[in-house]
Parts: C-alpha cells; sequence; structure tokens
C-alpha cells in the first residue's frame, strides 16, 4: 500500500514539473507580447509586426502574395529605432500587419535564398514589400537598397517615410 502512495505522490510531482515547464515557456499574450518584449520602442501589443517563419516567407512568394516582411532582430545596433519608425508610418498609412522574420534565427542558406529572391545587396534591419509580378512575388521595394548613412544622414524617419511612400503610392 505505501509503495502504490509514493508511486501517485512521484508521478503527481512529475505531471506537476511538466505543466510548470509549459507553462513558464509560453509567452504569455501570445506573438504580439513576445514581440513587445523584445523591443522596448514598441510600448505594448497595438503594433503592426507578425512573426513569421522562413518557410512561410518562401510559400507567400512562390503563390505571388503581396506581403510586407521585416527581417532583423534586436540585437541590431539599429534595430530598435528601425522598428519604432516602421511601426509608426505602417500605422499611419494603415498597414496592417508587417510580418516580422527575425534574422537572428535564420541559416546562411536562408539569408542567400532571401537575397537571390531580393537582392544580393540587402543588410539588416531591412523591410521587403513583395508584389505580385503575375506568376511569384518580386522584392521591388527594400528599404536596405537606401542610403541610409549618405542620402538620409543616419534618419530612419525620413528614409522609411520614402520607403512607405513608393510602397503605396
Amino acid at each position: 500500500m505505501n509503495e502504490k502512495k509514493l508511486t501517485y505522490i512521484v508521478l503527481s510531482v512529475a505531471a506537476f514539473a511538466i505543466l510548470l515547464v509549459i507553462l513558464l515557456s509560453i509567452p504569455w499574450g501570445g506573438d504580439k507580447a513576445a514581440i513587445d518584449k523584445e523591443y522596448d520602442s514598441l510600448n505594448g501589443r497595438d503594433h503592426v509586426f507578425t512573426t513569421i517563419s522562413f518557410d512561410s516567407v518562401m510559400e507567400k512568394i512562390a503563390a505571388g502574395e503581396t506581403f510586407q516582411v521585416y527581417i532583423g532582430s534586436a540585437a541590431l545596433p539599429t534595430a530598435e529605432q528601425f522598428v519604432y519608425e516602421t511601426n509608426k508610418l505602417a500605422k499611419s498609412l494603415n498597414v496592417a500587419t508587417i510580418y516580422y522574420l527575425r534574422s537572428d534565427k535564420l541559416t546562411e542558406d536562408q539569408i542567400t535564398k532571401i537575397k537571390i529572391e531580393s537582392s544580393m545587396a540587402i543588410s539588416f534591419p531591412t523591410l521587403i514589400y513583395w508584389e505580385n509580378d503575375g506568376a511569384t512575388s518580386t522584392a521591388f521595394n527594400i528599404s536596405s537598397l537606401k542610403d541610409f548613412s549618405g542620402s538620409y544622414q543616419s534618419n530612419w524617419s525620413i528614409l522609411l517615410s520614402e520607403y512607405f511612400n513608393d510602397c503605396y503610392k
């Protein structure tokens, strides 16, 4: 009888531990909360970013979808200001969703595939606006191809305003 009780206690403690680990690993508030936690400048879940996987980006391109993707990472030195300006401008233009592809989670092969599909000259952070060209999606507008430090004097607000105007004219 004591052996049975001990078995139930051990199983109960193990089940509780597993449940606790699962609950602690879930980002409370979902994807929006996880992105908000990553970028201090977003100040809440009311932002335009939604996480997307590399495979989903490639599927959207192959399907000829029109969509906007931000490729970057909070670890990049200029990403915080970039994300802040992007969110502000997107909201002002009523852009509902910009997909977020974390550059620090991509393999070299995946980065190369993105560069082949868009431009070998891209750098991160960047916004890419994919548009349907009749069969697949083509990246006609890419923010990182603009001369950030030269023409825009390292001002994301000016560069991204021009970029959004090019995308949604």
